[in-house]
C-alpha cells in the first residue's frame, strides 16, 4: 500500500522531507531545500518570495529574469510561492510583460508561416468553389502571404493589447467554474494572481514548432496554480479552466460541419 501525505489526507505521497522524514505530496509547500513547511518554520528559514514583487530593489530586468527562471526551473516551488495575499497588480504586470515578450519573439516564425501558407491556401480555397466566402478567405491568405512580416506584427500587437481582457475573462470563467463544482473560491484578485504568474512558463511558446506543446504546459501550470491558491481539488481546477474551451470547441465543431455542408452543396 502506497504512503499517503501527512498534511493533505488522502493524497498519495510523492516524497519525504529531508529533515523530518515525513511523507509529503505534490501539494505541500516546500522551501528551496525541499523542507516541509513545519521544518522551514522551526528552522526560521526565509519564505519563498516572488522576485517580481521586489523589482524596485532588484531592477526590472533582473526581477523579470529571476521570476521567469524560478517558474521554469522549479515549477512546484514557484506555484507554492504564489500568495493569495499578494497584489494582483504585480501578477498582472508580469503576465502582460511576458505576453509582450512572447509576441515579439514569435514575429519571425509567424511571418514565415504566413509567407509559406499564403499562396498555397489561396489555391486550396479556389479549388473549393467561387462563392463569396471562399474568395474572401482566399484573398485573405494571399494578402498574408504578400505581407507576412506586417501581418505577423499586427497579430502580435493585437495579442498584447487583448491580454488584459483575456486575463479578466479567464479569471471570471474560472471563478464561475469553481462555483459550479461546489467549491468556494477566494476573491477574483486571487484568481488573477494565479493566471498572471503562471505566464512564467509562457516564454516557451516563443520556441518554433514546440510552441503548441508549450501552450499545453502553460495550461497545466495555470490549473496547478489555480488549485493551490484556492485550495481545491485538481478536478475542480481543471474544470474551471477548461469548460469555456470545451463549450467553444463544441460550437466550433457544429459551425464547421455546417460550413462544410454548405461548401459541398455549392460544389454540386
Amino acid at each position: 500500500m502506497s504512503a499517503t501525505c501527512v498534511v493533505h489526507a488522502g493524497e498519495q505521497a510523492t516524497g519525504t522531507c529531508p529533515r523530518c522524514g515525513r511523507f509529503l505530496c505534490s501539494r505541500c509547500e516546500l522551501d528551496t531545500a525541499g523542507n516541509c513547511a513545519a521544518c522551514a518554520t522551526r528552522l526560521q528559514l526565509p519564505a519563498i518570495v516572488m522576485p517580481w514583487e521586489h523589482r524596485e530593489r532588484l531592477g526590472l530586468a533582473k526581477a523579470f529574469w529571476e521570476q521567469t527562471k524560478l517558474g521554469l526551473s522549479s515549477p512546484r516551488i514557484y506555484v507554492s510561492a504564489i500568495s493569495p495575499e499578494g497584489r494582483w497588480q504585480d501578477a498582472f504586470s508580469y503576465g502582460w510583460l511576458m505576453s509582450g515578450l512572447v509576441a515579439l519573439l514569435s514575429v519571425p516564425y509567424t511571418a514565415f508561416n504566413f509567407w509559406r501558407q499564403g499562396a498555397q491556401m489561396k489555391q486550396t480555397m479556389a479549388a473549393l468553389g467561387n462563392s463569396a466566402p471562399m474568395l474572401l478567405i482566399g484573398d485573405l491568405y494571399e494578402w498574408l502571404g504578400n505581407y507576412p512580416l506586417f501581418a505577423a506584427a499586427v497579430l502580435s500587437v493585437v495579442s498584447v493589447l487583448s491580454y488584459p481582457l483575456l486575463l479578466l475573462f479567464r479569471a471570471g470563467t474560472q471563478q464561475l467554474g469553481l462555483r459550479v463544482t461546489g467549491a468556494t473560491p477566494r476573491p477574483l484578485n486571487v484568481t488573477l494572481l494565479a493566471g498572471g504568474y503562471a505566464m512564467a512558463v509562457g516564454v516557451l511558446m516563443a520556441i518554433p514548432v514546440l510552441g503548441g506543446f508549450a501552450g499545453l504546459y502553460l495550461l497545466v501550470v495555470q490549473i496547478w496554480a489555480l488549485r493551490e491558491v484556492h485550495k481545491v481539488t485538481t478536478f475542480q481546477a481543471a474544470f474551471a479552466s477548461l469548460w469555456p474551451t470545451v463549450l467553444i470547441g463544441c460550437c466550433g465543431v457544429f459551425a464547421g460541419v455546417a460550413f462544410a455542408m454548405k461548401v459541398i452543396s455549392g460544389m454540386r
